[in-house]
């Protein structure tokens, strides 16, 4: 008995197993026992013929598909959703859903239709997603009738030319609109007031331009897109629920007092690329509960005043402010991300961020600042993020990344001018995570010059160096930077000589993260050009034949006074170096090559001390760099030097005993060079004079000579021509360049045909 109950349940479970698969039409996948079947992008013009009839999801996408018949899916009574997107139906015949109750989610976008007629959706009541959407649809009045528990409609991109009072009568419970990318010109002032649950509605890409009042009946429409319609006002009726706001791209050019009064309680506000040149002050103000602004790539010259206390993120960029004042951001502001890349400031006022307190995020890229101001950010220690990168930065003064404790990232990229670097700037850095140099060579090279700039640096993870100009770059650099996990670095000046052995090998054993190894290049010496570092062996490096520094290495980078700044310039404190906290050399010197720093570089690294003011933009400074470009080399700097090797000591009346001495030394030298040089230049000439000489007399033997004023012209004898060429010039002398010094021999033509005719001056 237990034996046969055995053989039926085995029989059974086979049948069952070939009836689903029976079921599950060729080249189609059928999962959940034959209830959901995908047929999607397999070119059927068709449905497959062996569906099963109690499937629940049917997938026929991407395929070519044409029409929706009575009796296409007349059996599928249980079909609860249907994907028919992006096939070639242009034709649904009425009554084509009756059958199909069950159906929730109907997807026919992207396909050709042209028309939806009123019995279109008959009988499928309680469909919640309908999306028609990327189809050529003009008309739709009564399409959704009786279609009451529709949640999410979407008319995307069509044809669409009118809304009326009557289109969305009978969809109670709609809560997404979207009509986006269609042609609507004409919207009834009651189209939406039947759609009393309405949270988001989408009108982008509509050639609206005025519009009457509108009415709604909804107490929770907090999203409306209105970017694209061509509005050069904000339409009138729309709801105190609005929280989000979209008007981009229109066509609005002022805003006054009292714009958004019907928006009172918005959050988020945008109105990026509209043109707006102006803006009232106070226009905003009673925004109390404004969150984000977004007024990018307008013609603004100056941020909105005052700013809502409430506002979180300030975005400008692509305007044409020139500055930030003192007062722009009243006292309690909220503002944590404020960017203003691409406009033209040339100087932020000294007390302009001191009233916000919780900034994370500045963005100040691609500008005109030339100078960053100590103190600037002196009450940002909540900044994570300060972008600095496109700007012709040439002086950084003390004490300008003051304040900023908890900064994470720094970006410095794309900064090509000569640059000037006080070496306290990095010491409130702790904090920092990320340093961006990209593009920026001058810039590494002060950096990479300077023990205190780079012992600053050591909590860095992530280093990007990509377009640096360096030719070396010294060994001590994983010490310096001993939690780097992520290094990005490239150049087009690599000299592989025996001082680039170490990061060839530092490059196959570290764990630093680098992008593409191989791709780090030799430029230098010939022999290796084009050849990747990390697959050299060591004996093909050429010997460094050249110091590490020379006295050519040393260079002046004198800083100027900018125009007077009177909020910025009054209040840059003066200190002397003795306020400044001395260098404390970490650092064990002992550990670099001493033999390849030359007493030069010794001589020309010392301190001269510049003029007795103590303004900071009227210093001098100087810094070791290389020949050849960014030469990372740290030797330069011994223990015994105190002072920062990027900023002169503006303090000391006189120089020191050493500083004189040097100085004499240097004018001994060059004045003995001199004396040397003009010596062998007057022998020379001498000697190339009475050689001239003795030329002279034997070339012009037997030739004419005719002296007119202060010039001689000799001319040959044509008997005596050995170039073949009558009458040919043999030699002048001390010729002018005017043609009133040339002269013919008494008695001759300039036509004349003779052995002494002098030819055109051009000929000449």
């Amino acid at each position: 008995m237990v034996t046969v109950v055995c053989v039926v349940c085995v029989t059974c479970a086979l049948l069952t197993v070939v009836t689903a698969i029976h079921s599950c039409p060729q080249r189609c996948i059928c999962t959940n026992s034959s209830n959901h079947i995908s047929c999607s992008n397999k070119g059927l013009s068709e449905l497959p013929r062996n569906l099963s009839p109690t499937l629940t999801l049917l997938d026929v996408s991407e395929n070519q598909l044409s029409e929706i018949g009575e009796r296409t899916l007349s059996a599928f009574h249980n079909l609860v959703d249907l994907k028919m997107k992006n096939n070639e139906i242009e034709t649904i015949t009425n009554n084509a859903f009756v059958s199909n109750r069950m159906l929730r989610d109907l997807d026919l976008n992207g396909n050709l239709l042209t028309r939806i007629h009123q019995e279109t959706f008959r009988g499928i009541q309680r469909v919640v997603h309908l999306d028609l959407s990327n189809n050529n649809l003009v008309h739709i009045d009564g399409a959704f009738a009786r279609m009451s528990e529709l949640s999410r409609l979407d008319l995307s991109n069509n044809a669409i030319t009118s809304i009326t009072q009557f289109t969305f009568r009978d969809l109670t419970n709609l809560r997404y609109l979207l009509l986006a990318g269609n042609k609507i010109t004409d919207i009834h002032h009651r189209a939406f007031v039947r759609l009393s649950k309405l949270m988001y509605l989408v009108l982008k890409a509509n050639p609206i331009g005025m519009v009457p009042r509108f009415q709604f009946n909804t107490s929770v429409l907090s999203y409306i897109d209105l970017s694209e319609c061509k509005l050069q006002r904000l339409p009138h009726g729309l709801p105190n629920s609005v929280r989000y706001l979209q008007l981009r791209r229109n066509n609005i050019t002022t805003i006054g007092e009292g714009f958004f009064d019907e928006c009172l309680y918005v959050s988020i506000l945008v109105l990026d690329d509209n043109g707006i040149v102006h803006v009232t002050d106070r226009a905003f103000q009673h925004l109390t509960y404004l969150r984000q602004l977004w007024l990018n790539n307008n013609k603004l010259d100056r941020i909105p005043r005052p700013v809502p206390t409430s506002l979180l993120r300030l975005l400008m960029d692509g305007n044409r402010i020139r500055n930030i004042s003192s007062g722009t951001f009243p006292d309690g502001s909220n503002l944590d991300t404020l960017s203003l890349m691409g406009n033209d400031m040339e100087h932020i006022e000294y007390d302009a961020l001191h009233t916000l307190h919780n900034l994370t995020s500045v963005d100040f890229s691609s500008n005109r600042l030339q100078h960053v101001y100590p103190n600037t950010f002196r009450n940002a220690a909540t900044l994570h993020t300060l972008q600095l990168s496109k700007n012709p930065l040439t002086y950084f003064h003390s004490r300008c990344f003051h304040g900023l404790t908890g900064l994470k990232t720094l970006s410095l990229a794309y900064i090509e001018t000569k640059v000037a670097m006080y070496f306290d700037i990095f010491q409130d850095l702790a904090q920092l995570k990320k340093l961006d140099l990209d593009s920026s060579p001058d810039i590494i090279r002060m950096i990479f010059s300077d023990i205190r700039l780079l012992q600053n640096l050591s909590s860095i993870e992530d280093l990007s160096m990509l377009n640096s100009d360096m030719t070396h770059i010294d060994a001590a650099f994983p010490r310096f930077f001993s939690n780097l996990s992520v290094l990005h670095i490239s150049s087009g000046q690599w000299h592989c000589d025996t001082h680039m052995i170490w990061f060839k090998n530092w490059l196959e054993t570290t764990t630093v993260d680098i992008e593409n190894k191989a791709s780090i290049r030799c430029f230098t010496p010939r022999k290796l050009h084009r050849r990747s570092i990390i697959s050299l062996i060591d004996s093909v490096f050429v010997d460094a034949t050249q110091p590490t520094s020379t006295p050519s290495s040393v260079f002046r980078l004198t800083t100027f006074r900018p125009r007077r700044q009177s909020t910025v310039r009054e209040t840059v404190p003066t200190k002397s170096p003795a306020e400044y906290p001395d260098y404390n050399d970490d650092y064990d010197t002992d550990d670099f090559d001493h033999t390849r720093t030359t007493d030069w570089v010794k001589l020309f690294s010392q301190w001269a001390p510049s003029t007795t003011t103590h303004r900071p933009d009227r210093t001098q400074y100087r810094a070791v760099g290389n020949t050849r470009g960014s030469r990372f080399d740290v030797r330069t700097h011994s223990k015994s030097t105190k002072r920062p090797v990027s900023y002169a000591d503006t303090h000391d009346n006189g120089h020191s005993d050493n500083g004189e001495s040097n100085v004499t030394l240097i004018v001994l030298v060059t004045t003995a060079g001199v004396i040397v040089l003009a010596g062998l230049l007057a022998v020379l000439i001498v000697y190339y004079a009475r050689k001239q000489r003795r030329k002279d007399a034997n070339l012009h033997k037997n030739s004419i000579k005719y002296k007119h004023k202060n010039n001689v012209l000799y001319f040959m004898p044509n008997s005596e021509s050995t170039t073949g060429v009558e009458g040919s010039l043999s030699e002048s002398v001390r010729t002018s360049s005017s043609r009133e010094g040339m002269s013919l021999i008494p008695g001759r033509d300039i036509n004349h045909e003779g052995p002494m005719r002098v030819y055109n001056w051009e000929e000449f």
